[in-house]
C-alpha cells in the first residue's frame, strides 16, 4: 500500500521547490546585473564604451524575457537612458516599441 506522503513524492516537491530557488536566485542576480550596467553606463562618458553596454545590457534583457520568469520591471535607476533601452524591454513591458 503506498501512502501519498512517500518520501519519493516529498522528493518531488522539494524538487520544484529547489527549482523555484534557484530561478529566484538566479533572477535576482541577473536584476542586480542590469543595476552594475545601468551605473556603469551612467559613469561612462566614452561613446564606444556606452554602446558596449547598452548592447551587454540589452542581451542581459533578452536571457531574462526568455526565461519566463521575470516578474518586476528594472527601477528608473536601473534602467538606460530610453534612447538606449533595448526595444525588447518595451514590447515586453509596454506591448510597444
Amino acid at each position: 500500500m503506498t501512502c501519498a506522503t512517500e518520501p519519493r513524492d516529498r522528493m518531488r516537491e522539494s524538487t520544484s521547490l529547489s527549482e523555484i530557488i534557484v530561478v529566484t536566485a538566479t533572477m535576482i542576480q541577473f536584476e542586480g546585473m542590469l543595476g552594475r550596467l545601468a551605473m556603469q553606463y551612467r559613469r561612462s562618458a566614452d561613446s564606444t564604451n556606452r554602446k558596449k553596454i547598452a548592447q551587454e545590457y540589452s542581451d542581459l534583457v533578452d536571457q531574462l524575457i526568455q526565461s519566463g520568469a521575470w516578474q518586476e520591471s528594472p527601477p528608473p535607476e536601473d534602467q538606460l537612458p530610453s534612447t538606449d533601452m533595448p526595444a525588447a524591454y518595451y514590447r515586453y513591458w509596454r506591448g510597444s516599441s
